[in-house]
């Protein structure tokens, strides 16, 4: 899915593309800045290819452990990640890459789709080239899947990266270039219009997702069996509606599921091929728990109402930033200069605020999700034992029974955390993860485990641990809204959208 880095590098380029300098850049100019453009994409490719040769020929010959090159490997993608966002940032603002684009398209083509593309372009090559550069050690360390050549390799991590955030920006980023030439920047840019825009955005992004799925990723539906037939009755059970549910092709790469789509009409359910062809059924049904556990506890709605409201909060932060600063360096900067320096500032706050805020939040409703999925399949085991005592005999079985209806509070059974537990550290192994490796959206491995082994000890836990979410998100969003509110009266939106 997205990376944060993604998200970081289209934040860089939609702000750079709103304060470059419409006038062109002189004709002679050009060729140099694209070969500076050039040289920076190389250099990026370059230590990615390093790195990645590097930690292979040391595994070959040294035979490190599994476990410590995974995490050296991790270590040398995220510095690849930030020199790759750093050179992208240079070559923004260094090289003035939105006003060279403009320039070579002409004043007729500014504005549109074409535009935003070529200029998030670096970035998106510059991190192809930094996959193909790690290639070798991802390779040796069995992460790309069985007998996946690097041309496959690449398609799948820039389907599974780019296909779904892109295409709904940039036909965004086109409606907003229409609605520019319509009616001037005079509409488009006041935060009123920013904020409904992005709101709109954020639902046919959630409404059309399956969509979007379709298009991205190579999927089939879930062939005819026992494992869909657990799953379709794991669905009427817990009042779960799906389009269809897919197998994910990437030919033993990944082992993840995926819920995509707001409405029961049009949603999808997505089980990579290494999870279906690896786990058990039951493993599988309780991750697929998990993600109807997104869509029952509406996490959905959550994030977006987070989304929405936090405008508020970084607008009233930000807006004395900017004034006072405007001030301090207006003898002493050019308007670019602090435009630069106002931007960067902005990044990092962005950056900190949903690492912590956000993370704090996702890692929240992550647990919520991983007891919805332990939960699932603690009534399955709950009544197919109970089926298997009902009768006398194995010649005089008892009638089948409805099954029970599933309860969204109920504590979870030993068997049912034992079992949810047991796929989270089959995906891990087959992902290549460690299990202590902490991530800022889900916390690590260990820590979900842990979370839900303390369950069995106190089943009221469980109880509690649902009620003190839904207080938490309730205040949580009426303190963003409230922000918003009063960021709107005081005018720090307008401050805020006008970078």
């Amino acid at each position: 899915m997205p990376s944060i880095s993604l998200i970081v590098a289209l934040t860089l380029a939609f702000a750079a593309i709103e304060n470059s300098a419409p006038i062109p850049i002189d004709a002679e100019r050009i060729p140099s800045l694209v070969l500076q453009v050039i040289t920076s994409l190389l250099a990026v490719a370059g230590l990615a290819l390093g790195c990645g040769i590097g930690l292979a020929t040391s595994i070959r010959r040294r035979g490190v452990p599994r476990s410590s090159s995974i995490r050296l490997h991790q270590s040398l993608a995220n510095l690849v990640s930030i020199v790759d966002l750093a050179a992208f940032a240079w070559i923004l603002h260094a090289l003035e890459w939105p006003a060279v684009v403009r320039s070579l398209l002409g004043p007729d083509r500014a504005g549109f789709v074409v535009e935003e593309f070529l200029v998030i372009l670096p970035y998106l090559l510059s991190e192809t080239a930094s996959w193909a550069g790690l290639y070798p050690a991802s390779r040796r360390l069995g992460m790309t899947g069985t007998e996946l050549g690097l041309a496959r390799f690449l398609g799948l991590r820039a389907r599974l990266s780019f296909g779904l955030v892109l295409p709904p920006l940039l036909l965004f980023s086109g409606l907003m270039g229409l609605v520019e030439t319509a009616w001037g920047t005079e509409v488009s840019r006041t935060w009123w219009f920013e904020i409904g825009s992005t709101m709109l955005l954020g639902l046919a992004i959630l409404a059309f997702a399956p969509a979007f799925v379709r298009l991205a990723l190579p999927t089939r539906p879930l062939p005819p069996g026992p494992l869909r037939d657990r799953l379709v009755e794991l669905g009427e059970r817990l009042d779960f509606r799906a389009t269809e549910i897919l197998v994910w092709d990437t030919r033993g790469a990944v082992a993840n599921a995926v819920v995509t789509g707001l409405f029961p009409w049009f949603r999808y359910v997505l089980l990579s091929d290494a999870l279906v062809d690896r786990l058990e059924i039951e493993q599988i049904a309780a991750i697929h728990g998990h993600e109807i556990g997104h869509i029952r506890r509406r996490h959905f709605a959550i994030f977006g109402g987070f989304m929405i409201g936090s405008s508020g909060i970084l607008a009233l932060v930000f807006s004395p930033i900017a004034a006072n600063l405007e001030a301090l360096l207006s003898d002493i900067a050019t308007r670019d200069q602090i435009t630069v320096v106002l931007e960067a500032i902005a990044l990092a706050l962005l950056a900190g605020y949903f690492y912590f805020v956000f993370g704090s939040l996702s890692r929240l409703l992550e647990r919520q999700a991983d007891l919805h999925g332990a939960r699932a399949v603690s009534l399955s085991d709950v009544s197919a034992s109970d089926a298997s005592d009902a009768g006398d005999s194995p010649e005089e079985p008892a009638a089948a029974e409805p099954a029970p209806r599933f309860d969204d509070a109920a504590p979870p059974c030993p068997a049912g955390i034992r079992t949810f537990t047991e796929a989270l550290l089959r995906v891990a192994a087959i992902n290549g993860m460690d299990v202590d490796k902490y991530s800022w959206r889900h916390g690590s491995i260990r820590q979900r485990i842990v979370f839900l082994e303390s369950l069995s000890d106190d089943p009221t836990r469980a109880r509690r641990f649902d009620r003190g979410v839904t207080l938490y998100t309730v205040a949580l969003l009426s303190a963003l809204g409230l922000a918003l509110g009063v960021a709107a009266w005081t005018g720090a939106l307008g401050v805020a959208s006008g970078l």
